[in-house]
């Protein structure tokens, strides 16, 4: 009895422990070519939004004939392609408009009329050291700005244009690429990972599969939602206060929430630079401090109905994780992998409680973060 006991013990530990080797290899090599992994998240999450649409077509039926689901899978990328484009389309013309505006500003007017608040920014920023005795802020501004300058080699610029343009190519390509066949194949994903798994996991892992699928989904469905709502909400409070071009800033606010936590302050600070700008280029005497004040108080009410209705709605309800659990990933993975790491956090530590609830449910501690799931 002892023995056989004996058995079952070390039979668990070898399985355990060959699991553990086969998700820290796997881990390994998804960190070494992450660049490849970031294109199949991406298709991944857009075959998740747009296979509904392919269910859809492939039903359609008109006389004999019948759409295949490789003509579907076609017809929806070009459908989410046009929608991305008309998206451009749009917020081209107006930011092209508040460059110009920015571009008319005549500094040396708004230096002159906001002189006496300079001047007082400084006298506190000389109290506590920040900046030299002998310094101001335009010389500051003067100086850190002609570093900048002195960084870019204005004669390789047109080259790094074209690499730029050229690699946004390739990976809209292969993005591009990588979408369509998972729209055409729902089970694509699943088989190739099933070809890397011994056989005697597969059962487990289509229930992490399944299960990831649908928890994940969910997520970016909510992630989805929030912007739109997001945006939505900006819109109509920028628009209340008199703030031009408030959809462009609503809607890179409304973007920005795709970074948790940390997103609503960027876009707070976009809304500040463009709001305050495009008030200047209207009017030099505008009152900027009543105009950011105003920005500050939409951005923070929309910020309360985010942290209190949408963000416990996604981050909690639709993963099943605590929020205070879910705000300690973030940062791990924003401390290991910056603002993709933040991006990709959530979905990536749902899969990994899911597969640990399937392979190491016999763990104390796994059994507590799973038991929501």
């Amino acid at each position: 009895m002892f023995s056989l006991s004996t058995k079952k013990i070390a039979m668990k530990n070898n399985k355990i422990f060959i699991i553990t080797g086969i998700i820290l290899l796997l881990a390994s090599a998804l960190w070494f070519f992450s660049e490849i992994v970031f294109y199949v998240l991406i298709a991944l999450v857009l075959s998740m939004i747009g296979r509904p649409i392919v269910v859809k077509l492939c039903v359609i039926q008109i006389k004999q004939f019948k759409i295949n689901e490789s003509v579907a899978a076609i017809i929806t990328l070009f459908f989410m392609i046009f929608i991305f484009a008309m998206f451009f389309i749009l917020l081209i013309p107006i930011l092209i408009n508040e460059a110009k505006v920015i571009s008319s500003i005549d500094i040396q007017t708004v230096m002159q009329l906001y002189q006496e608040p300079i001047h007082n920014i400084e006298l506190f920023l000389k109290s506590y050291n920040i900046i030299n005795q002998d310094q101001t802020l335009v010389a500051l501004f003067s100086e850190k700005i002609m570093k900048l300058l002195q960084l870019i080699n204005f004669s390789d610029l047109f080259t790094t244009i074209l690499s730029l343009a050229g690699s946004v190519l390739i990976s809209m390509f292969a993005i591009l690429f990588i979408t369509f066949f998972f729209l055409k194949d729902a089970l694509l994903f699943n088989n190739v990972i099933m070809i890397f798994t011994p056989t005697e996991y597969h059962t487990e892992l289509k229930h992490v599969m399944i299960s990831s699928r649908k928890l994940i989904s969910r997520y970016f469905i909510g992630l989805l939602l929030e912007m739109l709502a997001m945006c939505i909400l900006l819109w109509i409070g920028l628009s209340i206060i008199g703030i031009k071009n408030a959809f462009l800033i609503a809607f890179i606010g409304g973007i920005m929430v795709i970074i948790p936590y940390i997103g609503v302050l960027i876009g707070t600070a976009v809304a500040l630079v463009f709001g305050i700008t495009t008030a200047l280029g209207a009017n030099v005497n505008a009152d900027i401090l009543q105009i950011a004040w105003n920005i500050l108080v939409v951005y923070g009410i929309v910020k309360l109905i985010d942290d209190f209705v949408l963000q416990p709605f996604i981050y909690s309800n639709s993963v099943k994780a605590h929020p205070l659990e879910i705000f300690l990933i973030i940062l791990m993975a924003g401390s290991l992998a910056g603002i993709l790491g933040m991006v990709l956090a959530i979905p990536t530590y749902t899969f990994l409680r899911i597969l640990a609830k399937e392979f190491f449910s016999q763990l104390n501690f796994v059994k507590k973060l799973t038991e929501k799931i």
